[in-house]
């Protein structure tokens, strides 16, 4: 990234009559996305203003913000253009995207590609577990058992469906369903995290 330091000044980029004031655009950006869940930072508005806007519609744009700014968000394109090319850059984000931030002041575009490709199938919540446990993006869907009270309710469950019938009746009260919670966890074969269960890949 160029020096940003170079490209702050305000009066350099939005100087004319012909330009919005930098609160109009603000504006006009923001009511333009439909889910915010990354903060841009505009060095070319106002020496450096945060505005949340859509991973998603910017990326449909191949992460061209002078086109997104353009065709998007309706912005003049010799506006967009020079906000474009006076530096920005993604600053936090919320949600499960928040792990596409790196270190210094970066953001994944791949990681959230694989993100982006399973929230159509998965909550955010199902996703934020998956990440705890090392689930790989490509195999939460065959990996993801379900939600749970606890895991011992998914154990039993699991008990149930698979050895239940293999026990005769007379049996069946003899069944220490604890002990078969500590063999499913040191088995690693299932890992948890608040109530999601996934089997271990």
């Amino acid at each position: 990234m160029k020096d940003i330091m170079q490209n702050r000044p305000y009066m350099d980029i939005l100087n004319s009559e012909q330009i919005m004031d930098a609160y109009a655009i603000t504006r006009k950006i923001q009511s333009a996305t439909t889910c915010n869940d990354i903060c841009v930072r505009f060095y070319g508005l106002k020496a450096g203003t945060d505005i949340w806007i859509s991973a998603e519609e910017l990326l449909a744009y191949d992460k061209n913000m002078a086109e997104f700014l353009h065709h998007h968000c309706e912005i003049d394109e010799d506006i967009a253009k020079r906000i474009a090319n006076s530096d920005y850059e993604i600053v936090a984000a919320k949600g499960v995207v928040e792990h596409c931030l790196t270190q210094p002041k970066g953001f994944d575009w791949e990681k959230y590609a694989e993100i982006a490709a399973v929230m159509d199938d998965f909550d955010e919540e199902v996703i934020e577990a998956a990440i705890k446990c090392g689930i790989p993006f490509g195999k939460i869907g065959d990996a993801y058992q379900g939600c749970y009270r606890c895991f011992k309710d998914f154990a039993q469950e699991h008990f149930d469906e698979f050895h239940m019938n293999k026990i005769p009746e007379q049996y069946q009260h003899l069944i220490d369903i604890d002990a078969y919670i500590r063999d499913l966890e040191a088995n690693s074969d299932f890992t948890h995290h608040d109530g999601y269960v996934f089997e271990s890949v």
